[in-house]
């Protein structure tokens, strides 16, 4: 028997007479129930800093905590400000668990890498109060790495032994090679101070990266924008952070069941609270045995499709081998499930060696929530989608999700652009200035103006506040049609004294369709010059869209580009056929789903209100779509007016035009690195011509002229010939 065992992830801990007065023996076994596995160093138990090594024969209690990697895992000290996950540098002052109530400095910081799994955790061993008896790394700082992890950096930190790594006093650094599986990036963790006559005592250090080049930087996740090399210093430069990373992951736990029965199907229902939240991945309380695991879900309720195969979709499988009374865990394939604030879904699991649950009282209870879902009792049952139903039943497991995050558009100013081959980067502007976007001589000339909003905050002030387009039709070159979109910062009179007009942006977006001279502010369809339309309606934050790349027109509809860019046949179609036009490119489709269909039975997009916009622009050479936002009257910490505008289609003919100029113009050919090889992504000044933001100025909305402008001579394209493909 030994001196004690217990389940993992289960409800059982049995102990020997001899070591169950041994608190150090009851806290490691009920570790184990809490999903922990030993902590390690040269042997199994050698990690003595916490309570996952050895459990000591002393009834004097030892007052110990966990490691960091244990302590991130049980999600404990897990205020934002208390948990650092690494991205590129950090440096800064942690604190001992045993004093997280005596500051706001953070306790723990986690090293992700994705590539491996290995993660690596931090945390300050301070010797005090409940760690006092720590016996491992006394008051210094300690460095501990967790085993391959199933789920992914995004999901979970769940199971596996971690390994405690380094020991470091101050003055002394660790550091790992080839860091992220990438042979040219060290990461380095250097312990500057540590101060113990001080309560709480601290220790400072920094985490930086060190590279050869910007793929070794970059982590290919869109929402903390593209990270680079700086190679004057080899150290890794942040990107830009769009605010749209997941927060989490979060667990959420029903209550283990204490007389429990089986089946082999449960059933039941979530209800998401108030905000956006993916479902990863599940753990199930496994009755034992080798078998298939699968997990069905839908939209809405469980009740009344308890037997109809056909309502569910199956989103993860996995062959079970958790022994009885453990825990089985599935990640969702090919992806989390979406659950919008609000929404309800069902989930159905069938292990056919038997789930273990709970006896419930009704299934509109709930069972157990949280700050972001709640989950209700729900049905058991004796076969997958038949059988003998059970109802009410407590299902005993937990779930793992992450929280969205859409970004708030008042802390992301100084445009960015979004090049045609994936580049993006700052164009920093001066307020009030208009700049040449796209200029392709005798055919489009597409200026923006910026406006810095002195509310947001600095370096996150300026935002694109105007738009002009000036087009050639194909058989009249030369012939120009204009178009200007202008922001007011106040709602116009005429839109603010008549209840009965619905303006766009509530009076505040403007368009003019004769170069400036009168304008337009409400909601409609405007036929402008030969064959040009505009459509443009109010929308809300759900239907608001993203970029998305353009579509070439032509009549081979079999013919592809490279890049991913498909082809399409340009046809005049309806507003309401605008608006379901790439509905995967909407915030969140799935809640404007309801909002799109009331306007098809109700027929009445142009009576539509609200302080967002939508203007599509269609003419025979180039079609727009363009975006218009502001902060909400409640939230003036940034005030702000932003136009997001992309081309959605181009004509074959503007496409085999050999000189697209100005900022995004220049963005069409790809520039690699001579030394290197790679992509040029982020580096404004490699990508763009002109090296100062000036150089793109032009003189008001219709200026063609502007310092950057290759008139011909082809110097540029000369000077750049060995690092430059067209890709057309």
């Amino acid at each position: 028997f030994g001196a004690a065992w217990a389940h993992i992830n289960g409800m059982l801990s049995t102990y020997n007479d001899n070591v169950c007065p041994q608190v150090t023996f009851n806290m490691h076994e009920v570790g184990h129930n809490l999903g922990l596995f030993h902590s390690s160093e040269n042997g199994e138990y050698d990690d003595q800093s916490g309570l996952m090594g050895f459990s000591y024969n002393n009834e004097d209690d030892k007052q110990m905590c966990f490691n960091a990697a244990k302590s991130w895992q049980l999600g404990w000290y897990d205020a934002p400000s208390r948990r650092v996950t690494f991205h590129t540098a950090w440096s800064g002052t942690i604190v001992g668990v045993a004093e997280y109530a005596l500051s706001t400095l953070s306790v723990l910081i986690k090293i992700p890498q994705e590539a491996t799994g290995n993660n690596y955790y931090i945390n300050f061993n301070r010797a005090v109060g409940m760690n006092a008896d720590t016996q491992d790394g006394i008051d210094q700082v300690l460095i501990t790495s967790s085993r391959w992890d199933p789920y992914g950096d995004n999901v979970s930190d769940l199971a596996g032994y971690s390994y405690l790594k380094a020991k470091l006093s101050a003055g002394e650094s660790y550091t790992i090679a080839n860091f992220n599986n990438k042979p040219g990036l060290t990461l380095t963790v250097d312990v500057h101070a540590i101060d113990l006559s001080t309560t709480p005592a601290t220790a400072d250090l920094s985490i930086e990266l060190t590279c050869a080049s910007n793929s070794d930087c970059d982590d290919n996740k869109a929402c903390n924008g593209i990270e680079t090399c700086d190679t004057s210093t080899n150290l890794c430069v942040p990107g830009v952070d769009t605010g749209t990373c997941p927060l989490g992951p979060y667990k959420i736990f029903t209550p283990f069941c204490g007389a429990c029965f089986v089946q082999p199907s449960n059933m039941f229902d979530i209800e998401v609270n108030n905000a956006d939240i993916d479902i990863t991945g599940l753990q199930y309380s496994s009755y034992g045995g080798n078998y298939i695991v699968e997990v069905y879900t839908k939209t809405g309720t469980h009740v009344g499709s308890e037997q109809d195969p056909t309502a569910w979709e199956l989103v993860g499988t996995a062959t079970s081998s958790a022994p009885r009374n453990e825990m089985g865990e599935i990640v969702f394939s090919p992806g989390p499930i979406r659950v919008t604030a609000g929404g309800r879904q069902a989930f159905y699991i069938h292990h056919p060696g038997g789930l273990k649950y709970g006896a419930g009282s009704d299934i509109n209870t709930v069972t157990t929530d949280n700050d972001y879902l709640s989950i209700y009792e729900g049905k058991a049952s004796s076969a997958k989608f038949g059988g003998t139903f059970v109802a009410p039943e407590i299902w005993s497991g937990e779930m793992t999700f992450l929280e969205l995050q859409y970004g708030d558009p008042g802390t992301n100013g100084d445009p960015i652009i979004l090049g045609l081959q994936k580049q993006v980067f700052k164009f920093d502007g001066q307020d009030g200035a208009w700049y040449s976007n796209l200029a392709i001589k005798n055919y489009l000339q597409w200026n923006m103006q910026f406006k810095r909003f002195n509310s947001c905050p600095i370096d996150a002030d300026m935002f694109i506040s105007s738009m002009s387009l000036s087009t050639s039709t194909l058989s009249l070159l030369g012939q120009e049609s204009n178009i200007l979109i202008v922001t007011t910062p106040e709602p116009i009179p005429e839109c603010s004294e008549d209840p009965n007009k619905v303006c766009l942006g509530d009076g505040t977006l403007h368009i003019s369709l004769d170069g400036g001279e009168t304008f337009l502010s409400e909601a409609g369809e405007y036929q402008y010059g030969s064959q040009h339309r505009v459509v443009a309606h109010n929308t809300y934050g759900a239907c608001s869209r993203k970029w998305h790349d353009y579509d070439i027109t032509s009549n081979d509809n079999n013919q592809l580009r490279e890049g991913g860019r498909r082809t399409s046949v340009v046809q005049e179609k309806k507003p309401l056929s605008l608006l379901m036009d790439h509905k995967y490119t909407m915030i969140d489709p799935l809640e404007c789903d309801q909002w799109i269909e009331d306007r098809w039975q109700r027929n009445d997009l142009f009576q539509q209100r609200g302080q967002w916009s939508t203007i599509y622009i269609e003419t025979p050479l180039v079609s727009f779509h363009v975006e218009y936002r502001r902060s909400d009257w409640f939230h003036k910490k940034c005030d702000f007016q932003s136009l997001d505008a992309w081309m959605t289609t181009v004509s074959k003919t503007l496409e085999e035009q050999p000189e697209w100029q100005g900022i995004l113009g220049e963005t069409k050919h790809k520039i690699y690195h001579e030394q290197t090889g790679s992509q040029i992504k982020s580096d404004r000044l490699q990508l763009l011509r002109g090296k100062d933001d000036a150089d793109y100025e032009v003189n008001g909305p219709f200026g063609k002229e502007f310092a950057a402008l290759d008139n011909g001579h082809g110097s540029f394209h000369n000077l750049m010939s060995s690092v430059i493909q067209t890709i057309f």
